[in-house]
């Protein structure tokens, strides 16, 4: 009889050894949030509520994703299987790679909860699960899926890459930002979903490290972009033409932005064989793990904005060993490559025409483009020293003086003959003594706006559109 109950306790502690702490460290979070029209940009916010998912982390923290807290006023979270919401508030939050950060002050919050441990980024074939709290319910949800691979991933919300996964389990609305577990350990965190396949994506767990980790000594994760233009070199013949055909791998620097870090170190011609401990391919990948290849680009935006690479490079029969400082993001180096948050647009009006700056805001929520061929085609370009950035005309406000141009999203060339890079320009542009203003566009429009009391004029228009402010930002 003793022995009997003895073993009965015994499968009862090892059943209840096997119960997981991990949903005592899920959250579900409720934003308040504003919201700004790219296409009208004089209006108003729009208020509007959204939800996602968290998780607990070492010290109090929450994890979430960027997207799930970007534009928001107000930010509360709730325990899986509570019913209170704390007040929240952002710590930090890392736009580049989709991750934010968050601090609850009612330690209360914190009572019966867990903090989930991170583990390292799952490999191709690894049971993974996803918890969160998607639409269709309120409570919270578990599915089950296989990682498929695991590679450099542009993110939808920042257009940056990052070394992410794809899996077979369903990321639908509010799951952003749950923890994808394996051995009951972070391996990563659901951020988007796609529109060509079953499944959606996470960030892998080597990401997150390394925001936690930069969390701790103040500062934010920026992936830096080097500015530089690739050609892979698996062709025989190019690779004889370029004195590499007895050299193992190496991709060709076919352009070198005018505002590159690399600018007067890399040149044009060179071919790129190492970066760090990585060894460049010809067809543009590195090996990150074992036996497991991505985009090369990873050797370097696995670093932070401000952190050091050195880089093999074969130049005219000479192989050299550079150093490269990363001091520039996406954004700083190729056009209309980053969104904006948390912020209203920039603009002004004048005499019923729109200008806006050519942000990603305006061009990039479509995959497909916006239809405008000398928009699409500089979008993630490198920009130039002499072209500083691009201003459009958005759109023109219809009235007696306006009808008749049918413009919508196109770059301005000049305006009276002044080459416009910044709206500053366009309110320098106008202040010409002139009877009329002319507007050249880069696919040869021209608009003609009457100079005489152009600023009533400009007042008059907004006002029957019901517009009180005609500018914003101007001097960003």
């Amino acid at each position: 009889m003793l022995f009997k109950i003895f073993l009965f306790f015994i499968i009862s502690f090892n059943t209840l050894a096997k119960v997981s702490n991990v949903p005592n460290g899920i959250v579900k979070v409720f934003v308040q949030k504003v919201s700004y029209d790219y296409f009208r940009p004089w209006a108003s916010p729009v208020q509007s509520e959204a939800s996602g998912s968290g998780f607990i982390v070492e010290d109090k923290k929450i994890v979430t994703n960027a997207h799930v807290v970007a534009d928001s006023t107000f930010i509360q979270v709730r325990k899986a299987g509570d019913f209170r919401k704390y007040a929240a508030k952002i710590s930090k939050v890392a736009h580049d790679v989709d991750l934010a950060i968050l601090e609850v002050e009612d330690g209360d919050f914190f009572k019966g909860t867990s903090a989930l441990e991170i583990g390292d980024t799952p490999r191709v074939g690894d049971e993974v699960k996803a918890y969160g709290f998607p639409i269709g319910g309120d409570e919270m949800s578990l599915t089950k899926g296989v990682v498929s691979r695991v590679e450099m991933t542009r993110s939808i919300h920042s257009r940056s890459q990052l070394l992410g996964c794809d899996m077979d389990t369903s990321i639908a609305p509010g799951s952003s930002g749950g923890p994808v577990i394996k051995d009951d350990k972070v391996v990563g965190v659901s951020f988007q979903g796609s529109f060509f396949k079953e499944g959606g994506y996470m960030i892998s767990a080597e990401v997150l490290k390394k925001v936690l980790s930069l969390y701790k000594k103040g500062l934010v994760y920026r992936v830096p972009d080097i500015g530089i233009e690739f050609q892979a070199t698996e062709n025989k013949n190019l690779r004889k033409w370029l004195g590499i055909d007895k050299l193992e791998g190496g991709i060709l620097v076919t352009k070198v932005g005018d505002l590159s870090p690399a600018k007067g170190i890399i040149e044009e011609g060179d071919v790129i064989l190492k970066i760090d401990d990585f060894e460049i391919a010809e067809n543009l990948t590195v090996e990150f793990r074992r036996n497991e290849r991505t985009s090369a680009s990873y050797a370097y935006k696995r670093k932070n904005l401000g952190d050091e690479i050195k880089i093999r490079i074969f130049r005219k029969g000479n192989i050299m060993e550079k150093n490269l400082k990363l001091s520039t993001a996406i954004n700083d180096v190729r056009y209309a490559s980053e969104t904006e948050y948390d912020t209203s647009p920039a603009f002004t009006i004048k005499g019923g025409v729109i200008f806006q700056p050519l942000v990603c805001n305006i061009v990039c929520d479509s995959i497909f483009g916006i239809g405008n061929k000398h928009i699409d085609q500089v979008v993630g370009k490198l920009r130039e020293e002499e072209k500083e950035d691009f201003i459009i005309v958005n759109r023109v406000l219809e009235d007696e003086n306006t009808s008749g141009y049918q413009v919508s999203r196109n770059i301005v060339s000049t305006i009276n003959d002044e080459p416009i890079k910044t709206l500053k320009d366009v309110e320098n542009a106008f202040k010409k003594d002139t009877v009329q203003h002319i507007i050249k566009l880069f696919d040869d429009t021209i608009i003609v706006i009457e100079a005489k009391d152009i600023d009533k004029e400009t007042h008059r228009i907004a006002a029957n559109y019901g517009i009180v402010k005609t500018s914003e930002r101007i001097n960003d």
